[in-house]
């Protein structure tokens, strides 16, 4: 991870599973906040397989995240380990989050 000027951004980057159940269609990133906790994530849809890495924005400054990346194939779908993260007060902060 390293903290860069913003507040509201996070990188995040993973590698597809090792055994996918089929080709993968697409990846979700779901971020959840930890405090107040969050029950539903926002989520951001990656289509393009190919792309592993992805920014969220619009995230609060100095606030905790549990960053999530979901996989999806004609199997059905599977989430990750989830990954805690937090916004600088003004900076973006990169998370690297694998499958």
């Amino acid at each position: 991870m390293i903290p860069l000027p913003g507040g509201k951004t996070v990188r995040v980057v993973w590698t597809p599973p090792e055994r996918p159940n089929g080709v993968i269609s697409e990846y979700r990133i779901l971020s959840y906040r930890v405090h107040p906790p969050q029950s539903t994530p926002d989520e951001t849809v990656i289509a393009d397989t190919s792309v592993l890495n992805a920014t969220i924005t619009a995230l609060q400054p100095y606030t905790t995240y549990e960053i999530r990346i979901q996989v999806f194939t004609v199997g059905g779908s599977a989430v990750g380990p989830g990954k805690n993260v937090t916004t600088e007060e003004s900076g973006i902060l990169y998370c690297s989050c694998f499958c």
